[in-house]
């Protein structure tokens, strides 16, 4: 009941600024998140589009009425089917269709209808492009005089070949640090997406050798759990690599839990006075693991539509 009321006052709040719009201008009946920026085009704010996004941002709000606060649901359930609900809604966001973004119209007519032509050779030249399932691809084969090559067992410290081009001065290494599932997005995408934008092919270009480690984060079993911990392990990477660069200092780049131990073990490694780590960046990477109730609180009311009525 209290959502259908909630619908219905959400109804008149429309219908009463879909009459005054009519007359002339007049503010908005409800306004985007602050971090929503698909409408901000001033074209949003002309008709029929100012009535097209400010129904949509009206169900947004009811939805988050609807799969918020519920009773006898449990907070982590709650914001799974928060979260789903939202992803579902944005789907059929008026953003994502050419008859109800005066944006993508307006760039339609400036061209003619090139863009679309263009974004259609796109689609086609991706999907054609996109390995079969199952299966990854790698560019590191395309820079120059690449080859890998594993260095320490338990994880891998790979290095491309000095052979490639080099300059004076540019002969710190970089070591890269992820865990098993995040080391193709921290290889293959991130640092080494294709040729002529590669990270990797810049850095050895510059003449840096780049070394890879990864290390695995499965569930500690019987048999597995008197490994090194992973920080040790990485520790046997920056020897590795240290030795790889010529005992040249390193600049350390870690993504997700591998920048987390990564961050263990520069910290250590400073208390310790070992120097040979020249930077240290991290790429969603958590180093703070404290309870953040109260952020958790402000952060749901941050990320919540502007009015709950």
């Amino acid at each position: 009941m209290e959502l259908a009321s909630k619908a219905q006052r959400k109804a008149a709040r429309f219908a009463l600024y879909a009459t005054e719009s009519v007359q002339g201008e007049t503010a908005p009946c409800i306004e985007p998140l602050p971090q929503d920026r698909r409408f901000a085009d001033p074209a949003w704010q002309q008709p029929p589009f100012n009535l097209i996004h400010q129904s949509f941002l009206l169900t947004q709000q009811w939805l988050w009425n609807a799969t918020n606060h519920v009773t006898g649901v449990s907070r982590h359930h709650e914001r799974m089917v928060t979260f789903t609900a939202r992803q579902a809604l944005d789907v059929v966001s008026p953003t994502n269709f050419v008859w109800t973004n005066p944006e993508v119209l307006k760039r339609t007519v400036e061209t003619g209808g090139a863009n679309l032509v263009n974004g259609a050779i796109d689609w086609w030249r991706d999907a054609l492009a996109a390995p079969p399932a199952g299966r990854s691809t790698t560019v590191s084969a395309s820079v120059p005089g690449t080859r890998w090559r594993d260095a320490r067992q338990g994880g891998a410290a790979q290095r491309p070949d000095r052979a490639a081009a080099v300059r004076a001065g540019h002969a710190d290494g970089v070591l890269a640090a992820g865990a098993d599932r995040s080391l193709a997005i921290l290889k293959y995408y991130i640092l080494d997406l294709s040729p002529h934008n590669s990270l990797v092919r810049h850095l050895v270009e510059q003449g840096h050798t780049y070394s890879c480690f990864r290390g695995a984060t499965r569930r500690a079993r019987p048999r597995t759990r008197r490994r090194p911990l992973p920080a040790a392990r990485i520790r046997a990477a920056i020897d590795a690599a240290t030795s790889i660069s010529g005992g040249q200092k390193l600049h350390a780049v870690g993504y997700c839990l591998g920048g987390t131990f990564l961050a263990m073990l520069a910290a250590s490694m400073a208390g310790h006075g070992d120097d040979r780590l020249a930077s240290l960046t991290l790429l969603a990477a958590e180093v703070d693991f404290t309870e953040r109730a109260n952020s958790r609180s402000s952060s749901t009311t941050a990320s919540s539509p502007t009015s709950r009525t």
